[in-house]
């Protein structure tokens, strides 16, 4: 299944007090660190919510219904995607390589709604899962009804649920950096992470 790439990058950075995706890791930005990862998607879509934003290589995508948060952003992007399926990566996650993308891609089938990674507690990732785009539908009846909880839309979808546990893959690739005491720490780390 042919599956494109979103970048979510519409929101607010309230916790961090500044723009999470221009913050500086390794000598990138953030956006331009997992723009890097996600280069080899045929398809690559950047969420703005409601700014302005543009990426080289990156088709931006406005919000159709504001304020209903990653639901709302995944929404806009459904609608705007022409791939049969979409992996989405939050901008506050640095350390999210292209090998897991590229895993979390192959997971999604046509048995499958939606993959997302879970961690070693047990802790699902739904902004950064693999959704299909035929789950639309349900996902505008969940927020015509008022319900902008990913965690509840997951409990509509047949989620496939893929296990950090069972990859090479530590857990800190998930990591959101989205507080300045969260950033203050991944600044202090040397070498690689994993």
């Amino acid at each position: 299944m042919v599956v494109g790439a979103a970048l979510l990058a519409g929101g607010e950075s309230r916790r961090m007090g500044r723009d999470k995706a221009q913050l500086l890791w390794g000598g990138m930005t953030f956006q331009a660190r997992l723009a890097q990862e996600l280069a080899g998607f045929p398809e690559r879509l950047l969420s703005t919510g409601r700014r302005e934003l543009s990426l080289p290589g990156f088709v931006s995508v406005p919000d159709l219904l504001p304020d209903r948060g990653p639901l709302g952003a995944l929404h806009a992007l459904l609608s705007a995607c022409q791939s049969p399926a979409l992996l989405l990566v939050p901008c506050d996650a640095p350390l999210f390589p292209r090998a897991l993308a590229q895993l979390l891609a192959q997971s999604i089938t046509e048995e499958w709604d939606a993959v997302v990674p879970v961690t070693r507690d047990g802790r699902e990732h739904p902004a950064c899962g693999v959704y299909r785009r035929d789950v639309l539908p349900r996902l505008q009846a969940r927020l015509e009804a008022g319900d902008g909880r990913m965690y509840a839309f997951l409990g509509v979808l047949n989620t496939k649920r893929l296990l950090l546990a069972d990859t090479p893959f530590p857990d800190r690739c998930l990591a959101n950096i989205n507080t300045p005491q969260a950033y203050e720490a991944l600044l202090a780390e040397e070498g690689p992470f994993f």
